[in-house]
């Protein structure tokens, strides 16, 4: 009576197991340890499009693996021993040569003595988050380049606004409204310049601080034809800025340095 009641339990045990190996979501697959599939879930019958019967016996890499992954993935994936790999992504091929993007799960299966016996590898089909992904990368790729075109041509026009004032600076004899028309030139080349180094960075959202505040103090220098009797010396850690911080503090430092130009060095100005 209680061999036939443990050998009952052993049967529900399989079967239990069997359900549960057929109705889970994952395609699930065991290989031996040569790589031959020694059994084959339903789900990896829908992913892959073989059926238990074509695919039992067969080296798992050779008939799913996509051409260009099945080199470098071949070791690492479908060939390790002991090792256990989770959420490993690769490219595998269907029976009717639509590729699918895949994540697997590698585990050992070991014996008694702790040898592996098989492995055992879970399929999750990641293709549409793949596509997902992709398409938000777009979208984002294009925003930026869309950003960029518009810091470049805020630039531009802030630019020649700057421009206009230098020149008709120029043809101002009164020192007092002469400054007043280099004063507003500064200030908005400063922040012509912020969208310059926008347009110009890796990482549209914010700046460079020292480069920027370089740019800025050159420029002001150049407007006010300084001698080179004044020496600049500008110390600012390499940090990244965003322009709501950028605007304010290039326009207090443009006033710090022009009204040091105006009044500290009125000599020193031609």
């Amino acid at each position: 009576m209680l061999a036939i009641s443990e050998e009952k339990l052993r049967i529900a045990a399989q079967e239990k197991y069997r359900r549960l190996f057929d109705n889970a979501n994952d395609a699930i697959v065991t290989i031996d340890t040569l790589g031959g599939v020694t059994s084959w879930n339903k789900s990896a019958e829908k992913l892959f499009g073989l059926t238990v019967e074509e695919i039992t016996g067969k080296r798992l890499v050779e008939e799913i693996a996509a051409p260009e992954t099945m080199v470098q993935k071949e070791k690492m994936i479908f060939e390790l021993i002991s090792d256990t790999i989770t959420g490993q992504e690769t490219t595998c091929v269907r029976r009717d040569g639509t590729k699918i993007n895949v994540s697997v799960t590698v585990s050992p299966l070991l014996d008694v003595n702790g040898n592996v016996l098989e492995r055992s590898l879970i399929f999750r089909d990641i293709t549409e988050r793949k596509r997902i992904e992709e398409l938000i990368r777009n979208s984002l790729q294009e925003k930026e380049v869309l950003l960029r075109e518009i810091h470049h041509r805020v630039k531009n026009n802030m630019q020649i606004v700057s421009s206009l004032l230098m020149l008709q600076s120029q043809n101002i004899d009164d020192k007092k409204y002469k400054d007043i028309f280099i004063e507003s030139q500064t200030r908005i080349h400063s922040m012509a310049l912020i969208h310059e180094k926008l347009y110009q960075s890796e990482n549209i959202a914010h700046i460079n601080f020292k480069e920027y505040i370089d740019g800025v103090v050159s420029n002001i220098f150049e407007s006010y034809c300084i001698k080179k009797n004044i020496k600049i010396e500008i110390k600012i850690e390499n940090i990244p800025v965003n322009i709501d911080s950028a605007v304010p503090c290039g326009l207090i430092i443009n006033e710090l340095v022009t009204n040091s130009l105006k009044y500290a060095f009125p000599l020193w100005r031609q």
